[in-house]
């Protein structure tokens, strides 16, 4: 009798040593843990902690604060939920998420997901599909954010096209201008040439006179007259040739028109022709 007493005793006292709460230190430790959590921006890891310091057995300051802290957590950490479809748009159930390298789900059910604050890397895997990333942010007291998962068809056939090159051919016409200023270079090159010489020839007369200093000033005039023209002939014709040939390296370019074939039939016969701008 005595002995069935005693073990009914301590099948009594059992249950009470098991669910026994922590102990006081512990409760301060947790409590103290979840505040620095909080402040680091870890809200998954502070709510874990503060579960354990709201615990029965802990002191009723240190259980209060930790039971309120709980709460506003639950409403602060952010949610995600993954919505993966193929390419028609078809709901994807054999997909493998992971969050900054952590599995999260074996297979995409539609589940909250929930993270801390901040920026995320998003990994979702498909067997014989390549496999997708995106970055994400979550940002607290967002519930239940939809992203958006898609998977191209196999072989990437739904890639766009590449774009068609356009088939219109260009040209690079060159200005009228050019050539004017052209034509106005070779002129005024040719025209120090034709004056230079004429300047010169006069010279070499007079030189063969041996008339200087009292040689005619109406002949002295005629040279000098002619060198300057020549100077001038040059400095022209430098000046145009070099704008021209500026013009022409940076001329742009502009579609290239075919050539327009026309014929026209009249009662004394018929005629033809053929338009081409360049």
């Amino acid at each position: 009798m005595r002995r069935a007493l005693a073990v009914v005793t301590l099948l009594s006292f059992a249950p009470t040593a098991a669910w026994a709460g922590p102990d006081k230190a512990t409760c301060v430790a947790e409590y103290e843990e979840t505040q620095k959590l909080k402040k680091s921006g870890k809200l998954l890891e502070a709510k874990s902690h503060a579960l354990l310091c709201a615990q029965a057995g802990c002191p009723a300051v240190v259980r209060d604060d930790c039971t309120s802290w709980s709460a506003e957590l639950e409403k602060t950490i952010p949610t995600i939920v993954l919505v993966v479809t193929d390419a028609e748009g078809h709901d994807v159930t054999d997909a493998v998420a992971y969050v900054d390298g952590e599995k999260v789900s074996s297979h995409v059910e539609g589940k909250a997901i929930a993270l801390n604050p901040g920026t995320h890397k998003l990994r979702v895997e498909r067997e014989g599909y390549d496999t997708i990333e995106q970055d994400l942010v979550a940002h607290e007291g967002d519930k239940n954010r939809s992203i958006a998962v898609k998977f191209p068809k196999k072989g990437g056939e739904d890639k766009p096209p590449p774009p068609v090159a356009d088939p219109t051919p260009v040209a690079r016409p060159v200005p009228t201008t050019a050539w004017v200023l052209g034509g106005i270079g070779v002129a005024g090159i040719a025209g120090f040439a034709a004056f230079g010489l004429m300047g010169s020839s006069k010279k070499n007369d007079l030189d063969s006179r041996g008339c200087k200093p009292a040689c005619p000033s109406s002949d002295v005039d005629a040279a000098k007259r002619d060198f300057l023209i020549a100077d001038i002939a040059l400095g022209v014709g430098i000046v145009s040739l070099g704008i021209a040939t500026v013009m022409i390296l940076t001329r742009g370019e502009e579609p290239r028109s075919a050539p327009a074939v026309g014929v026209a039939v009249t009662p004394r016969g018929a005629s033809g022709s053929l338009t081409w701008s360049f």
